[in-house]
């Protein structure tokens, strides 16, 4: 169960290797609300060319608890991706499980 600091305006992308049963259970919990999305390498690529419009396979946006099952298409690493846009640092729990 990691624990992670992360600083204002900036995220935390943890990737993960395809889920053995074509599905992803992850759970986030934060101290201030935090955006979570499940992308796969090609959406996380848009996401960093600041590209408006990406589809996301999951994700909550601006809260502090997320729990979430997502189902995968093929068979592709994944990234699950929190942002934290506050004026403050945030505390950062995460959890997957395959």
């Amino acid at each position: 169960m990691p624990i992670e600091k992360v600083e204002r305006d900036h995220n935390l992308r943890i990737q993960f290797p395809p889920p053995r049963r074509g599905s992803v259970e992850y759970s986030v919990e934060a101290d201030v609300p935090v955006t979570t999305y499940v992308l796969d390498k090609q959406t996380l690529s848009d996401f960093d060319e600041g590209k408006s419009q990406f589809e996301a396979y999951g994700g909550f946006p601006r809260r502090k608890k997320h729990h979430q099952t997502v189902d995968l298409p093929g068979r592709r690493n994944w990234y699950l991706l929190i942002v934290n846009d506050n004026d403050e640092a945030a505390a950062v729990h995460y959890e997957v499980y395959d």
